[in-house]
């Protein structure tokens, strides 16, 4: 899955008039091509609205962008299913869909509708880093609606969104305001399950979350892993690597530092 820069996450457009703006059956005509099967019209149309802001702003192109979002994370999921989760949508239409669907993410994020439960869902249902400046502004403003989302990707039968999903979750517990203990409880099952997770990525990154979220009681978990994780074959079939043990042992020394012996 691509996971883009938390830079890609800004606007990536200039809002510049064009001509004499555009008339509303060409509009209408722009917002319908952004429903096209053809990847290139739907780039097009996003492009030339994205340069007119008084047609960019409206409630009807800002529903059209939250619809086209969700069709794009759907386009991303399928072109992972069916590859087993080795190829993403660059290697579908070419490189510059990455920085596509990073605008309409962007644009999404900027201009949406949050108070609507859907743009929400599609927001966090996105393609992005799990780290990245768009999650965590994400689970600071709506962490509570966003993060059942997250959860669920947790649960997915393709290894880049369990791997998205098991970072994003060290970001909500650190970034959404005054969580309740049920919440980081729900988390922290979450977390466990990743451990135990088939992918050294996804399980990299519960051991990270673990460092994140931990208390000393956690500590004695994370030098078993530490220990025993089987780490990953590299590409020579001859070198083995720990990454995930490597992991483990700067999580405990997070945990030892908030929380010092005395």
């Amino acid at each position: 899955m691509h996971r883009c820069n938390a830079g890609l996450f800004v606007l990536m457009v200039s809002f510049h008039a064009f001509g004499q703006g555009t008339s509303t059956q060409t509009t209408m005509d722009l917002l319908k091509q952004l429903q096209s099967s053809d990847f290139q019209k739907r780039d097009k149309a996003f492009e030339i609205l994205s340069r007119n802001p008084a047609v960019f702003r409206t409630l009807a192109t800002s529903a059209a962008l939250a619809d086209l979002l969700i069709r794009e994370n759907e386009e991303i999921e399928s072109a992972h299913g069916a590859s087993g989760g080795a190829a993403g949508m660059p290697g579908k239409y070419g490189e510059g869909y990455s920085e596509y669907y990073a605008q309409v993410l962007g644009a999404v994020d900027q201009i949406g509708d949050k108070r609507n439960p859907k743009l929400v869902a599609a927001l966090a249902n996105g393609s992005y880093n799990g780290d990245s400046e768009f999650i965590k502004k994400l689970a600071k403003e709506h962490g509570m609606e966003a993060l059942p989302v997250i959860l669920e990707m947790c649960k997915s039968g393709i290894t880049p969104r369990r791997m998205q999903a098991q970072e994003s979750l060290g970001t909500f517990a650190l970034d959404m305001p005054s969580p309740t203990a049920s919440t980081l409880e729900t988390i922290r099952t979450a977390v466990l399950d990743g451990l135990a997770d088939k992918s050294m990525a996804v399980r990299q990154n519960a051991v990270k979350d673990l460092g994140i979220i931990g208390t000393r009681d956690d500590i004695r978990l994370l030098r078993r892993v530490a220990d025993e994780d089987p780490g990953v074959l590299l590409p020579d079939k001859k070198t083995r690597r720990y990454f995930v043990r490597e992991t483990a042992q700067k999580s405990i020394a997070d945990i030892n530092r908030r929380f010092p012996q005395h």
